[in-house]
């Protein structure tokens, strides 16, 4: 399941995933981000972690679609759980998608992930 969650700032989406996430939880965000599309080039995602359940096929396809397809638009993503195994994913992410800046933290850094996300992006100017 996946709660939508009130961010400080309007060009940042916030979601907490407690449990299995469905194809409607991916479609409910979705819908948040086309609205966001609307008002800003780049967003920001804040993603809470409560309970890892599992996605579902069709959820999982969803969120690809529609992820791949906007991944330009993406500009931060900041996950907050006690995983620390995602500690080693987000700098895969980020060398797998450089367009898209990808940090960890912990629950006790919650307010420092979500200062970070709502942070626009320093662009990087090729030498």
């Amino acid at each position: 399941m996946i709660e939508l969650l009130e961010m400080t700032s309007d060009r940042v989406i916030g979601v907490k995933i407690d449990g299995k996430i469905e194809k409607a939880d991916i479609q409910a965000i979705e819908q948040a981000f086309v609205a966001q599309f609307a008002q800003f080039d780049k967003v920001a995602i804040y993603v809470e972690v409560a309970n890892l359940g599992g996605i579902t096929l069709d959820a999982l396809i969803e969120d690809l679609k529609f992820g791949l397809s906007n991944l330009k638009r993406f500009e931060k993503k900041a996950v907050v759980s006690e995983h620390h195994w995602m500690d080693k994913l987000a700098p895969l992410g980020d060398k797998l998608f450089p367009s898209l800046a990808v940090k960890h933290f912990t629950v006790a850094e919650k307010d420092a992930a979500s200062a970070w996300v709502s942070e626009p992006r320093e662009e990087t100017v090729p030498s």
